[in-house]
């Protein structure tokens, strides 16, 4: 990697070359392979200290320095912050804000921009106060004295600058086909549906994070084909909101060329190769390279539906018909095990990673629905939304009823990321 910086270096534009990108992908392959190795071993070891009568506590001990190494591995979903980390960070933000504007005398030209992230920085507390109290981190007084410093922080920013009441009145956003708005990925909340008479998308926010780091996107070509596209911003890698939404964006704007000749699987990948260039176009040597994991379904009006995916995104084929079992089209890329049993993820497309996307050709019934939804690590297939949020697209087959976003038995599904 330092090698491929270096080359970066070399460059007028900093960019990196294709031996670059060369260096940065084997070094990441070998780095993904060596802590999948350790997950297994661990897991191995695990089960062979119980096989032979080891207690719990015993195992926790003999495993914990692999255990540690876990939420370091590439690609791995950082442990969540806690609502007392989360508040903590609030009153620190809040009292700065109020240092800041108390700087600033009432007609200086950089105090709206200050008051609008002061604005930001509040509804930021709002949700992470709610995640505090469904928490019950006041049952504990240290729990109680970080809520309440944070409550006091957000009332003294108030009282002091009266103008954060002021009614706002932002511009409509430009017209854009993902999800949620680009000029919108700052909002704390950035929760959005969207959807027609035969695609649909969601994505919400988890609970724990600041914002959303996924996107969706969908697009109708003039033959009726139909493309639908959910994509997971990996949060160890910097950035992973913008790099979601590039990639959609990237995605979606190749999808929608509907160049002639060509088939859903060629689309598909082509799409893919453009979002790898937007995501390379992020790579700086001061902000490093992004990274997704991405679900894709191409349903073609011969009724086939081609999917491409890479990381823990998943799809799944959703029969209308209640009674006939779904199937999921895709599998995890994680070891050693799925990425809702604890697996680590070993494949995602990235500026330093650029594996061969899965893709597969699924012909259904007629009647039925095919969706694409994002998971995070110990999400479940089954919620409308995780605790850690994420986002799904749906297309429904002709004949079939507008996409809705069904409620299955445990062996139906969705797709998700």
């Amino acid at each position: 990697m330092r090698m491929s910086e270096l080359l970066a270096a070399q460059q007028p534009d900093g960019r990196l070359t294709d031996v670059a990108i060369g260096f940065v992908h084997a070094a990441r392959a070998a780095q993904v392979e060596a802590n999948a190795a350790l997950f297994a071993g661990r897991d191995d070891a695990a089960a062979r200290l119980a096989a032979v009568g080891a207690y719990l506590h015993q195992i926790d001990r003999t495993l914990s320095a692999a255990e540690a190494a876990r939420p370091y591995a590439p690609g791995a979903d950082p442990f969540p912050a806690t609502a007392e980390d989360l508040l903590r960070k609030d009153a620190k933000e809040l009292d700065a804000f109020r240092a800041r504007l108390n700087a600033l005398a009432p007609d200086a030209p950089a105090r709206a921009e200050v008051v609008r992230l002061a604005r930001l920085a509040l509804d930021r507390h709002t949700i992470n106060r709610a995640y505090a109290w469904r928490t019950r981190l006041y049952r504990t007084l240290g729990g109680w004295k970080v809520m309440e410093r944070a409550r006091v922080a957000a009332k003294n920013l108030r009282a002091r600058h009266p103008e954060l009441f002021d009614p706002v009145t932002s511009p409509a956003p430009s017209p854009s086909p993902v999800l949620p708005h680009p000029d919108r990925l700052e909002h704390p909340f950035g929760d959005a549906v969207r959807g027609d008479a035969a695609l649909a998308a969601e994505t919400r926010r988890g609970r724990a994070n600041p914002a959303n780091q996924d996107a969706a996107t969908f697009v109708t070509l003039p033959g009726g084909d139909r493309v639908a596209l959910v994509v997971d911003g990996v949060s160890s890698y910097p950035n992973a909101q913008r790099s979601a939404t590039r990639f959609a964006l990237a995605f979606h704007d190749e999808i929608a060329a509907d160049r002639p000749g060509r088939t859903p699987e060629q689309a598909l990948r082509a799409a893919h190769e453009a979002g790898m260039a937007a995501l390379l176009d992020l790579y700086t040597p001061e902000t490093g390279h992004g990274a997704v994991a991405y679900a894709a379904a191409y349903h073609g009006t011969d009724g086939a539906i081609t999917v491409m995916h890479l990381g823990t995104a998943r799809a799944y084929f959703v029969p209308a018909d209640p009674r006939t079992a779904g199937e999921q089209l895709t599998r995890d890329d994680s070891r050693p095990g799925d990425i809702t049993a604890g697996g680590t993820m070993t494949r995602w497309a990235a500026g330093d990673f650029r594996p061969e996307p899965a893709v597969r050709r699924h012909v259904p019934p007629r009647r039925a629905r095919s969706c694409s939804r994002r998971t995070g690590s110990g999400a479940t297939c089954r919620s409308r939304a995780t605790s850690r949020g994420g986002s799904r697209a749906c297309t429904a087959t002709p004949g079939s009823p507008s996409p809705r976003w069904p409620r299955p038995p445990a062996t139906a599904a969705g797709a998700t990321t």
